[in-house]
C-alpha cells in the first residue's frame, strides 16, 4: 500500500529589520547576510537564476551588508527590498557583471566521499563561457544559525595557480583540509570557493563568484543497526487520504499529514537519538523549521516547483513519502 505524506508549509515572506534605535551588531549583520543568502538560494530555486546581484558582504567601518548591483538603479533596488530584505543595515552600490547564482557555477560535495579530513566537491560550468578558478578556499562552520568563517593558527597560503573550467564543463578536486583545519569536529560546514570569467580578467573583488558547498561531518556510531530507512512512517487504518490532519506548529509554519499517517520517524546518523518522532525532532533542535525540513528533503527528489512564490513537490520511492511544501493553504 503506497504510504503518502502531506506537510504544507504556510510561509510568511518576512523582511530582515534588525534592532530599533541601537547599534547593530557583528554578529547581527552576520545573521543578516545569512538570512539575505537563505533568501537567494531560495529564489535561485524557483526562478533558477537572478543575474542583477554581482556580490554581497559585510564593511565593517560602515557596519552594514554591501549589495553590490550589475544596475544600481532604483528599480532593481525596489526588487530586491520587496523579494531578499528590506533591512535598514543595506547598503547598495555599483557592482561587477556578475551573479552569485550557483546556477551558472555550481559548488556541491560528494556525500559519500566526506571524512573529517577532507572530500571530492564537484564544480560544474553551466554556461557557455570559459571560467577560472584556483586552489583558494576557506570553511565556515554553523553556529546558532550563523556562518562563522574558521579560525586557524596562522595564514593560509596558496599556490599562484589558475584553472580552466571550460564552457558546461565538470571538474572534481580532491581537497584535504587537515593541514589547515586538522580534523573537523561533528557538525554543519560550508566550503566557499571563487572562480571568475576568463575574458573579464584582470579581475577585482567584484567580479569574483562565489560559490558555497554545504556538509555535515557527523558520527556514523549513532545509527541504529537494522533501523534500514532514514525515513519511516508510520500508518494508522485507512482513512481519506484526501483530508489532512494539523501536526504542528512552529516559525509561522504549520504541519499537516494525510490522515492515514500517524508518526514519521527520523534516523539522521548525525543526531544522538535516533528513530526520534519528526515532532520531538523538530521542537528539540536548535535551528529553524526550515533548515529542519532541508535535513529531510535532502533524501527526497524535487519534482515539481510552482512559480507562486516557493510551493514544491518532493517524493521518494525508497521510502515511499510525498512531501508538499506549500506558500498557502489555497
Amino acid at each position: 500500500m503506497k504510504k503518502n505524506i502531506l506537510l504544507l508549509f504556510i510561509m510568511t515572506l518576512l523582511f530582515t529589520t534588525i534592532g530599533c534605535g541601537k547599534q547593530v551588531t557583528m554578529k547581527e549583520l552576520r545573521e543578516l547576510e545569512n538570512q539575505v543568502q537563505n533568501k537567494l538560494d531560495e529564489y535561485y530555486d524557483i526562478y533558477h537564476n537572478y543575474n542583477g546581484l554581482s556580490a554581497y558582504g559585510i564593511d565593517e567601518k560602515e557596519m552594514v551588508l554591501v549589495i553590490t548591483l550589475v544596475n544600481n538603479n532604483k528599480e532593481e533596488q525596489e526588487w530586491f527590498k520587496e523579494n531578499i530584505s528590506d533591512s535598514k543595515y543595506i547598503k547598495f552600490k555599483k557592482g561587477g557583471p556578475y551573479t552569485t547564482s550557483f546556477r551558472n557555477v555550481s559548488l556541491y560535495i560528494n556525500e559519500n566521499t566526506i571524512t573529517k579530513t577532507g572530500a571530492t566537491f564537484i564544480l560544474k560550468n553551466n554556461t557557455n563561457d570559459e571560467y577560472w578558478y584556483g586552489q583558494e578556499y576557506y570553511i565556515e562552520r554553523k553556529e546558532e544559525n550563523v556562518w562563522v568563517k574558521i579560525a586557524t593558527d596562522y595564514p593560509l597560503t596558496w599556490n599562484a595557480i589558475a584553472y580552466t573550467l571550460k564552457a558546461n564543463e565538470e571538474k572534481e578536486i580532491n581537497i584535504d583540509w587537515s593541514i589547515s583545519y586538522g580534523e573537523l569536529s561533528d557538525g554543519k560546514y560550508r566550503l566557499v570557493k571563487y572562480t571568475f570569467r576568463e575574458k573579464d580578467r584582470p579581475i577585482d573583488e567584484s567580479k569574483k563568484l562565489y560559490l558555497y558547498a554545504e556538509f555535515t561531518i557527523a558520527t556514523h556510531s549513532n545509527i541504529v543497526a537494522g533501523t534500514g530507512n532514514t525515513i519511516q512512517v508510520k500508518k494508522t487504518k485507512l482513512q481519506n487520504t484526501n483530508k489532512f490532519n494539523e501536526y504542528l506548529k512552529k516559525d509561522g509554519i504549520t504541519i499537516y499529514f494525510a490522515s492515514n499517517i500517524e508518526e514519521v520517524y527520523l534516523n539522521l546518523f548525525y543526531r544522538d537519538i535516533s528513530n526520534m518522532t519528526l515532532k520531538y525532532y523538530i521542537e528539540n533542535i536548535n535551528e529553524p523549521l526550515k533548515d529542519a525540513i532541508k535535513d529531510i528533503t535532502h533524501y527526497l527528489n524535487r519534482e515539481g516547483i510552482y512559480k507562486d512564490g516557493g510551493s514544491a513537490v518532493y517524493r521518494s520511492k525508497e521510502y515511499d513519502i510525498t512531501l508538499v511544501k506549500c506558500n498557502n493553504m489555497s
